[in-house]
């Protein structure tokens, strides 16, 4: 009897302990303003969000997190964008400022475009492009040219077909057939 009890604490314990290691810890989206490209968004933590392009329409609404899912509600914004849009997010990077979307369901055209595979950062942080180097490497080498006194077969031949005459304007404006 005492084995079946110490059998099944050890279950039980075992079960628990896995629950909670299995529980990840969500970073929540940072409050301090995000640059994606030429967008600027703000995630409030009061649960309000911007976000705001130059030649886009400004979103403005509210947001509200469940795990990794966030919800993104506005009301007044372009044609179709009055529903929620819902979208898995991950934070990484030095100190939890990098927020990536991915979407999960949007009917907003506008708010997808910009939001969906996105990857955002602090709009303070300077964008690190890489240096490219470019290095010429030489390919096989080009076949020699075929003979060029016997064009026939060649192709293209901008000289005509051998053997064909070909008419040529003089000076007085008359054709004349070469051979």
């Amino acid at each position: 009897m005492r084995r079946i009890k110490g059998a099944t604490l050890c279950f039980v314990l075992l079960l628990m302990g896995s629950a909670v290691f299995a529980q990840q810890v969500i970073t929540p989206i940072p409050s301090t303003p995000l640059r994606f490209g030429a967008f600027v968004a703000r995630f409030d933590p009061g649960g309000t969000f911007t976000l705001q392009g130059q030649g886009w329409p400004a979103l403005n609404g509210n947001w509200k997190t469940n795990g990794s899912v966030v919800e993104l509600t506005m009301s007044g914004g372009p044609g179709g964008c009055d529903g929620t849009g819902r979208y898995e997010f991950s934070v990484a990077g030095e100190n939890n400022q990098h927020v990536s979307f991915k979407l999960i369901a949007d009917e907003c055209v506008v708010r997808r475009i910009i939001v969906d595979g996105s990857s955002w950062a602090p709009a303070a942080e300077a964008r690190v492009v890489p240096v490219r180097h470019i290095k010429l490497t030489p390919g096989a080498k080009l076949p020699s040219r075929s003979d060029q006194k016997n064009s026939n077969g060649s192709w293209p031949s901008f000289r005509g077909i051998a053997g064909t005459p070909r008419p040529a304007k003089t000076f007085s404006g008359e054709h004349q057939f070469q051979g």
